[in-house]
């Protein structure tokens, strides 16, 4: 009786477990803006105009005097493929379960479009993800030393859909989580013609999303299948107990038992951001900049949803008296549910602080070689807490594994790591009014190899190039190209090596839909952006002029 009941445990936390943990892949600084795209994040000592307000808010000071505005566009498009290739080695119940039986065997599955959320409308698919982005205006008064911005811009964002039948469905089916800043007020301050100092207060809005089936290939879950079927139409001979069959007919350890959504929101999630710029020579310059950690406080709602196999599992959990009195006892819920809905809250979930440090040296006049440090304090997330509104009744189960968390509580351990990077850019003038761009980032994993699941991303490389085009009246337009690609070009996790994937051990609490699979990946980004700055009386002016050809004026 107890190994079942450790099978539901493993079961049901399992999918809580991943609805947590899919989301802790964060894509940071993806979508920046177009100069930092085409040096690949490589802009410390050489702010990049509005975007300073996040890059380095001192960099503000290098901006021209008056009222401008920029207003970006950019595009990300993601492309993600799986492969699924059953280990000959594996087998459940010995003889009764083979790998080969699995549906999943030898399938492949790939990223269908990407997912964002829109304020007022919810979740939209496309075929990539687009917004209009940076969107900043400026303030100089002339021959003052103060210049004050203010930029909407996205520092994290990620998400992506698959088929309804797409194998990936059983690691998020539909997900995604953005930060959006909506008003960033910011100052600097040029104490010098060598140093100045800048701070920006971020004001954002973050949203979580997920949709995903569950399955739970192991022993315990085929084990039940097999005793049921061994079990099928024995008679009953204890009284009021209807045990038989065993398990209300078990469930096969291949098959679909749950599926779950969950979507939560924190619309006032401040921060801020501290930047120094020192340029003791005009051909170089050194900056420095601070990113407070964004902490969050994520509220919404959950849905679980269980298949008719497992209700039935479920009922005959309930449905007989010693069973029942064994629950009253450990107080574990027996109630044959439909579904378990309300309202959710992440507890102390943040995005880490940062620190850039970044040099410009000018070999030549027309020439800039960049290079930058990046270091993002992950470790300081070592597990998630989620709060329910109610006792639920898998986490009542828990507590026969020892969980002393409550039930209404889950915690959940993961341990990331602080990472430390690189980057490098270099930018060359060809012409008095072009400059070309390009840059490579180093981009490190906060994750562990063994915690590996197919919503990860492990160390990746970022390409960059572009151009920029100063034109007459402080017009700046600017164009770059991206590149993103697993630095080992492929993925490979043979089977029972991540406990967040294939592991083979069911007395492992965590979610392993993939046992007894080696499963492959790939992953590549693609991201064009575009970006337009020019004085606020020259964007008068062509506003309206625009609105005097179609009439409006």
């Amino acid at each position: 009786m107890s190994r079942m009941y450790k099978f539901v445990l493993l079961l049901v936390s399992g999918i809580v477990f991943h609805t947590v943990t899919c989301h802790a892949t964060f894509v940071e600084q993806i979508l920046g803006n177009t100069k930092t795209i085409s040096l690949a994040n490589t802009c410390t000592a050489d702010p990049p105009g509005h975007m300073s307000v996040h890059y380095n808010p001192a960099g503000l000071s290098k901006l021209r005097d008056g009222k401008y505005i920029s207003q970006g566009f950019a595009i990300a498009h993601i492309q993600r493929t799986y492969k699924f290739t059953p280990d000959p080695d594996f087998q459940l119940m010995n003889e009764f379960t083979a790998v080969e039986d699995d549906p999943l065997s030898y399938s492949t599955g790939k990223v269908k479009n990407g997912r964002i959320f829109l304020p007022g409308i919810g979740p939209v698919d496309l075929p990539a993800l687009a917004a209009p982005v940076p969107l900043g205006i400026s303030y100089r008064e002339p021959g003052s030393p103060w210049t004050f911005a203010t930029t909407i811009y996205a520092p994290y964002a990620g998400g992506l859909s698959h088929e309804d039948d797409d194998p990936a469905r059983f690691q998020g089916k539909n997900v995604y989580l953005q930060h959006i800043i909506l008003a960033s007020p910011t100052f600097s301050y040029r104490f010098n013609d060598q140093l100045s100092a800048g701070l920006s207060i971020g004001i954002g809005m973050t949203a979580l999303g997920l949709q995903t089936d569950a399955r739970a290939p192991n022993e315990l879950v085929a084990m039940t299948k097999v005793i049921a079927e061994a079990t099928e139409g024995f008679e009953d001979s204890f009284n009021a107990l209807d045990l038989f069959p065993m398990f209300g007919g078990g469930i096969g350890p291949f098959e679909q038992v749950a599926s779950t959504e969950l979507t939560m929101r924190d619309s006032f999630t401040p921060h801020f951001n501290l930047g120094v710029l020192w340029e003791p020579k005009d051909w170089l310059a050194f900056g420095a900049v601070y990113q407070s950690p964004i902490k969050l406080n994520l509220e919404g709602r959950y849905k679980f949803t269980y298949s008719d196999q497992f209700k039935k599992v479920s009922e005959w959990l309930g449905g007989s008296s010693l069973v029942e009195a064994f629950a009253i006892i450990f107080d574990i819920g027996t109630e044959t549910l439909e579904d378990e809905t309300g309202r959710v809250v992440m507890e102390d979930f943040q995005f880490p602080q940062r620190v850039q440090l970044g040099v410009m040296f000018k070999p030549i006049c027309r020439l800039k070689l960049l290079c930058d440090l990046h270091w993002a304090n992950w470790s300081t997330t070592q597990k998630f807490v989620m709060q329910f509104d109610q006792k639920l009744q898998a986490l009542r189960l828990l507590k026969l594994l020892g969980y002393s968390g409550g039930g209404t509580r889950l915690e959940y351990t993961k341990n990331f790591n602080d990472t430390w990077h690189y980057s490098v850019g270099i930018e060359y003038k060809l012409l008095d009014w072009l400059s070309l761009r390009a840059g490579y980032e180093d981009r490190q994993t906060c994750g562990h190899d063994n915690l590996f699941d197919l919503m990860s991303l492990p160390d990746i490389d970022y390409y960059g190039a572009g151009l920029g085009l100063n034109l007459p009246r402080g017009i700046d337009i600017d164009f770059a190209l991206g590149y993103l690609r697993y630095q080992e070009g492929e993925i490979y996790v043979p089977n029972d090596s991540s406990f967040n994937l294939n592991s083979n051990d069911f007395s492992k609490p965590v979610y392993n839909p993939y046992a007894g699979q080696n499963v492959s990946t790939k992953f590549s980004a693609y991201l064009a952006s575009t970006n337009v700055s020019m004085p606020f009386e020259v964007f008068n002016e062509i506003l309206e002029g625009v609105m005097g050809k179609v009439g409006l004026k």
